[in-house]
Parts: structure tokens; C-alpha cells; sequence
């Protein structure tokens, strides 16, 4: 890839990393993310994981070590599913109940921007993989 291109997955992964630290602000404050401990457990579930894995990619980009192109695709290709449906969770909860709606609107918009976020990483991984 061109140091373009890997400039900008590099500003993609710190956005998506800060993007990922602010979908966790309800757990700052000790409540669920969501109302049901179901749906709670599989948002919590997809952004501490790809919190976790958009560090280690970060600190593999600062380092100057590759990542396998195809490998970032299909982790990119299944991030925006799980955070589209983890935003699409938290915002019918936000839309149902009254209570502490304020951070989990937070939330939902953080998760919303890292699944546009993850996005482009898959629009960038798959315009430049294959030609």
C-alpha cells in the first residue's frame, strides 16, 4: 500500500479506537448499556473486543510492522455488523425507556461512528486489495 493509504487506515484506527472508548461511557457510570442483559452482553462483547483489537493494530501500525490485508478486511467486514446491530440495540433501547437516555445516546452515536468508521476501512481494504 502506498503511505497514503496507510496514513489514512492509521487515522481510521485512532478514530476508531477513541470512537470505541466512548461507546463504554455508560459503564462509567455503572449502568448497562442496554436494558436487557442479553443485548448488553453482546454490545459490551463487540466494543471491548474491537477496543482491544484496534490498540494492538494501532501500536502495529506505530511500530511499522504489516498487517495481513486480508485479514483486516474480513476483521473490518465483520466489525461493521456487529456494530451496526450493537448501535441498533442501544438506540431502540434509548427510544423505549426514559432513563439515563443521555449516555446512552452517547453510547449508540459513538458505536454508529465506528460502524461508518469500519466502513471506509472496508471501502480503503477493498479498493486497494484487489487492483
Amino acid at each position: 500500500m502506498t503511505s497514503l493509504i496507510q496514513s489514512i487506515i492509521f487515522r481510521l484506527k485512532l478514530a476508531q479506537v477513541i470512537l470505541s472508548i466512548g461507546s463504554i461511557i455508560p459503564v462509567f457510570a455503572e449502568t448497562s448499556v442496554t436494558y436487557f442483559q442479553f443485548t448488553s452482553d453482546f454490545v459490551y462483547l463487540t466494543l471491548y473486543s474491537y477496543l482491544g483489537i484496534g490498540i494492538i493494530t494501532l501500536v502495529s501500525l506505530c511500530i511499522a510492522e504489516p498487517v495481513s490485508d486480508k485479514l483486516a478486511l474480513y476483521s473490518s467486514g465483520l466489525a461493521v455488523v456487529l456494530h451496526l446491530v450493537s448501535a441498533v440495540f442501544i438506540i431502540k433501547d434509548v427510544i423505549s425507556y426514559d432513563e439515563l437516555w443521555g449516555l446512552r445516546i452517547i453510547s449508540g452515536l459513538c458505536t454508529g461512528g465506528n460502524t461508518v468508521a469500519y466502513g471506509w476501512e472496508v471501502l480503503y481494504s477493498t479498493k486497494f486489495i484487489h487492483h
